[in-house]
């Protein structure tokens, strides 16, 4: 790695390699902020993420501000070879979310500071997908209200509209603003300007599916044929250990998710699950990512640690 200084205020952050044994490495640093006159609150996390074209996670990184306001400095290890897509943003206590729009960084051996990345308070849009258009990127978020589009001029509001083929969305307040999905394609129009055709871009690996719980913290359930958590597409989630039900809602933009509110049935559990779901529920509480190791294994962590091991669910 080659050495990097910056002379950005704020807080400075050692970077994290998500990849070990890349050959070749430089350091994309840069500033998180944004414009309204908040305080941010004590417990927000900084959150910084490197992907290539595929949505793959290179490079990630999750920091507690530990009481430090915006602008938030930050340094990412990120291999050379790759075009990447970068991500950032902030993470409240209560899992709201601010985060820059998504990036592209061309390949290159200079190290890069990215200068200042303004973060926005991002509505919930369940799983959020990358559509690259052009130059243009943008994330758009199918959930059961109809879908949200994310990019330069904020949020829009769409709804479902009946389309030949494929799945077609449109900003009620305006015809000229629609989303038209085909398979791994999409057309886009913002304020009747139609973008180049776009490529909507998912990991290889999808998250919205039925998964085992494992482990929780390390430690073996007592009833995991009963532990199961699952995402839709529509950004909910359910869970259990085998005793309640929990559900609850998600938002996810690349490997950063987020947990809302999650309510529970509430039959007496014997122990251990009483134990055992009391520790999930607190976890679900403090989850900011998940990853997959690309044989069906998936992990929600905490701060970059998996809390949550599960497996992709086989049927009965």
């Amino acid at each position: 790695m080659k050495p990097f200084s910056t002379a950005a205020t704020g807080l400075a952050i050692a970077a994290l390699l998500a990849l070990p044994g890349l050959a070749e490495t430089r350091v994309l640093g840069g500033q998180v902020h944004y414009h309204e006159r908040i305080l941010l609150p004590e417990g927000s996390l900084l959150m910084v993420e490197a992907h290539d074209a595929e949505e793959r996670l290179l490079a990630t990184l999750r920091a507690p501000t530990e009481g430090a306001q915006v602008p938030l400095a930050f340094a990412l290890d990120v291999p050379t070879d790759t075009l990447l897509t970068l991500r950032a943003g902030l993470r409240w206590p209560d899992g709201g979310l601010w985060l820059t729009l998504p990036q592209d960084v061309a390949p290159g051996d200079a190290d890069m500071h990215l200068g200042d990345l303004r973060a926005r308070q991002t509505a919930p849009m369940g799983f959020a997908s990358l559509l690259r258009c052009g130059a243009t990127l943008l994330e758009v978020g199918i959930g059961a209200d109809g879908a949200r589009l994310r990019g330069e001029g904020g949020f829009r509001r769409l709804e479902a509209v009946p389309a030949a083929s494929g799945a077609r969305f449109e900003a009620p307040e305006d015809a000229g603003t629609w989303v038209w999905t085909r398979g791994a394609g999409a057309t886009v129009s913002i304020a009747a300007a139609e973008l180049p055709e776009c490529s909507l871009v998912l990991p290889q690996d999808d998250l919205v599916q039925v998964w085992a719980i494992e482990r929780l913290d390390g430690e073996a359930l007592s009833q995991p044929e009963r532990a199961e958590i699952g995402f839709t597409a529509d950004g909910r989630l359910f869970a259990s250990v085998g005793c309640n039900r929990m559900i609850g809602g998600y938002a996810r933009h690349g490997g950063m998710l987020s947990l809302g509110q999650v309510a529970s049935t509430l039959m007496a559990c014997p122990a251990p699950l009483a134990t055992e779901e009391r520790r999930l529920t607190a976890l679900l509480t403090e989850v900011d990512g998940y990853t997959l190791d690309g044989d069906g294994g998936m992990a929600l962590t905490v701060h970059g640690a998996p809390v949550i091991a599960a497996r992709v669910k086989t049927p009965d």
